[in-house]
């Protein structure tokens, strides 16, 4: 699993990206440390470059994919979110 999850962190970052709708998100915020809360849930921490915050993203992985479950505050995503 550590190494799925490295091969595809990149992938995830960009599904966080793509959930915000933040050209900035990318230079705003970085990826601190990562947690493997249950053998299929994967969380993001993710630190501010340029503002003092903090914030988690929550994946569960299904069928070789990661599917965007949470977002900071915002909890149970749909997995249709981005139709």
């Amino acid at each position: 699993m550590i190494v799925f999850i490295a091969e595809n962190l990149c992938k995830m970052d960009y599904i966080a990206q793509k959930y915000t709708k933040d050209n900035k998100f990318a230079y705003s915020y970085m990826v601190a440390y990562i947690y493997i809360e249950i053998p299929d849930r994967v969380k993001l921490t993710y630190y501010g470059t340029i503002q003092n915050t903090e914030f988690d993203v929550t994946f569960q992985h299904i069928n070789s994919e990661f599917i965007l479950k949470s977002f900071g505050m915002v909890k149970d995503i749909q997995p249709n979110w981005d139709n």
